[in-house]
């Protein structure tokens, strides 16, 4: 070949090399989001350095998973602990979990039992001693609790507020102490039942106010009653004698 013709062909040649150099120098544009994101939730993104932190620190910021999947992590367990709460509430205190939704019934652990509170204004009319349509559930939830719970005797005790005749009110309240107690026996409920009526002479709260009008939420709150359900068992003999203090042979010591 001659010079003239192996010119043209060293210059492409040239060209075709610097080319090649200077494509592969330039950086490699990201494809997709997913490479930017991993430049952002990498090491760099995290502050981190080989000047300042190990190895194994970067690694592990270069591993880390993006915001958005620890947003989603974070979401389930506050999530998680809202479930938590909730069911720890629904568990609530001992009568909360007796009584449920009952309107009208209340119940309370003491010393002496479990008491059950049934407002009277529910369970009857005013100044009469027959249960009304709105009595049966009430009812019913106080038999359920008195089955389960009930392991001795089952006081039931009627009581009225301040209004009318102290003798009347007396009257009343074992009138309706007396019907909720038969109430429960034709229910089937084999406890040994004691009634009372005490009146308006064991009020739970203030029948008038402290200027003396009429409270009427305090007196609604008198008008009720009450059921004592023992859940021990009866004391046997022999306890019985040493807790009174007598001997084998009955005498006081």
């Amino acid at each position: 070949m001659t010079p003239k013709t192996l010119f043209p062909i060293f210059a492409l040649t040239l060209l075709a090399a610097c080319g090649q150099q200077q494509s592969a120098e330039q950086p490699v544009p990201p494809q997709n989001g997913q490479a930017q994101t991993q430049v952002q939730t990498g090491s760099e993104a995290a502050g981190l350095s080989s000047e300042t932190h190990s190895e194994a620190e970067i690694r592990a910021a270069e591993n880390a998973p993006p915001p958005q999947k620890l947003t989603a992590v974070r979401s389930s367990l506050m999530g998680s602990n809202a479930g938590a709460a909730t069911a720890s509430g629904a568990l609530g205190g001992t009568g909360s979990q007796l009584t449920g939704n009952i309107t009208g019934l209340a119940a309370k652990e003491t010393a002496q039992g479990l008491e059950l509170d049934m407002s009277s204004d529910v369970l009857f009319d005013f100044d009469k001693a027959e249960l009304k349509p709105e009595a049966v559930p009430v009812l019913e939830k106080a038999a359920e609790i008195i089955r389960a719970k009930g392991k001795g005797a089952v006081a039931v005790t009627g009581h009225t507020d301040s209004k009318g005749d102290d003798a009347y009110n007396q009257k009343l309240s074992l009138q309706r102490a007396e019907i909720v107690k038969k109430w429960f026996v034709e229910k089937g409920l084999a406890n040994e039942f004691t009634v009372a009526g005490k009146g308006e002479t064991e009020p739970v709260a203030e029948n008038e106010n402290s200027d003396g009008s009429d409270n009427p939420e305090g007196r609604a709150k008198n008008r009720r009653v009450g059921i004592l359900v023992k859940t021990q068992e009866k004391i046997g003999a022999a306890k019985a004698e040493a807790a009174s203090g007598t001997g084998a042979s009955g005498t006081a010591k």
